[in-house]
């Protein structure tokens, strides 16, 4: 089940403009989608705004062992042919899958591991995404939501056996409602799936 690329004729119609789900880099499209995918890894990544909600980073193991990674990222768009929100100010998203040659950012405070059942692929990852309409997400006004996005995908994917230990998983998404560091508990705005 994969997107048309964005101009595609899609039953006798050209496609929009817009499409939310990219490849960075886009020409290694079908390579990302083949990869496997070993172990989801969610990390908080050190914040500019101390007072605001953490940013979050969900990387996809493709290998343990040579440590690289697919990044997951769910973030506001700026394209121009974007669809008119549908929250009072709020902003459309796109979900970046983009090769890491590394499967640690350098900036990281914490870190949460989940292991994945194999035999899973970027591919599943990505059909998973679109079946479930994870691609079609809007942020608030301010431009949060990413944490209710981050536990959504986690939802889904723990619903469909991708993943081995659902401690893990309880844990993963236990930080996700906290601010770090301190962990301080910090309501998670949601956006909106449409």
């Amino acid at each position: 089940m994969l997107i048309p690329e964005p101009g595609m004729h899609v039953h006798g119609r050209q496609q929009s403009t817009w499409n939310p789900i990219h490849f960075v880099p886009s020409r290694l499209r079908t390579e990302i989608l083949n990869e496997p995918f070993e172990a989801l890894r969610v990390y908080y990544i050190t914040a500019e705004d101390l007072f605001g909600p953490n940013d979050w980073a969900l990387f996809l193991s493709t290998s343990e062992e040579h440590r690289t990674a697919v990044q997951l990222d769910c973030c506001v768009s700026t394209h121009p042919d974007v669809l008119r929100p549908i929250l009072a100010g709020g902003r459309k998203a796109n979900v970046l899958f983009s090769v890491k040659e590394y499967l640690v950012p350098l900036d990281i405070e914490l870190s949460r591991k989940i292991d994945v059942v194999s035999g899973m692929t970027i591919r599943d990852v990505y059909e998973k995404v679109v079946e479930a309409g994870l691609h079609k997400f809007e942020f608030t006004r301010n431009g949060f939501g990413h944490r209710h996005w981050i536990r959504s995908f986690i939802d889904h994917l723990s619903d469909s056996g991708f993943f081995v230990d659902q401690a893990q998983v309880a844990e993963a998404k236990e930080s996700l409602r906290m601010i770090w560091p301190g962990g301080f508990d910090l309501p998670i705005d949601e956006g909106l799936f449409y």
